[in-house]
């Protein structure tokens, strides 16, 4: 069978979960938000015993892959409904996590599929960097290099062993730009953490000045 009933169940716990999730939010029923959670917790279940059957499957344009790359999106999605940011950083990062896995288990199928792994999970890490420039997010660029060092990790670990010469002479190029590139822009991914720091302090004084209590008795 392409498609067994496992699939459609991740594709319905996932579609449900974030329906029930959304109309709580507008709805402000903490109920049906809480239902919501326990299907997407079900997804969370599902998606690796479903993730590991895609391996015997074509890559990429099959109902089963594009299910769990839908999936994957409505994760995401959860993560912009959910009003706890502690929720929404684990549904940021567990779709996250997530991606970086069907990426490598889809991509993988390829001829030399490892080298287009690198690839993808690289402009994974540098999109992140480019959104934690504009929107000036902490995690988001921690999460960008974190990404950018895994990549690098793989090469070394992986790659090198695995990938013919021509790609792993290309890896290393296309890695080399990206150092180069990220040693050009970093002074100034530097500054804005050092402005939310200085941000911070001055946050912090203001707060301490205004709590302290006024001397009447200089008067």
């Amino acid at each position: 069978r392409v498609v067994d009933n496992s699939t459609y169940n991740l594709a319905f716990f996932a579609v449900e979960g974030a329906a029930l999730l959304w109309i709580g939010s507008r709805q402000k029923d903490e109920g049906l938000r809480w239902l919501g959670h326990a299907f997407l917790v079900a997804v969370l279940f599902i998606f690796p015993d479903q993730l590991e059957k895609s391996r015997l499957r074509p890559p990429l344009a099959n109902f089963h892959a594009l299910s769990l790359l839908g999936a994957i999106g409505v994760i995401f999605s959860a993560s912009r409904l959910e009003r706890q940011r502690f929720g929404s950083l684990a549904y940021s990062y567990v779709s996250y996590a997530f991606l970086l896995l069907w990426l490598l288990r889809e991509l993988s199928k390829f001829y030399n599929g490892q080298a287009l792994v690198s690839v993808a999970w690289g402009l994974c890490g540098i999109a992140l960097l480019v959104v934690s420039w504009k929107t000036r997010e902490r995690l988001v660029r921690l999460t960008g290099f974190g990404t950018l060092l895994l990549v690098l990790a793989k090469l070394f670990v992986v790659d090198l062993s695995t990938l013919d010469a021509g790609y792993r002479i290309l890896l290393f190029i296309g890695l080399g730009a990206t150092l180069l590139a990220l040693s050009y822009f970093f002074p100034q991914l530097w500054q804005f953490e050092t402005d939310e720091k200085q941000t911070d302090r001055s946050e912090d004084q203001n707060t301490r000045d205004t709590d302290e209590p006024i001397d009447d008795t200089s008067g």
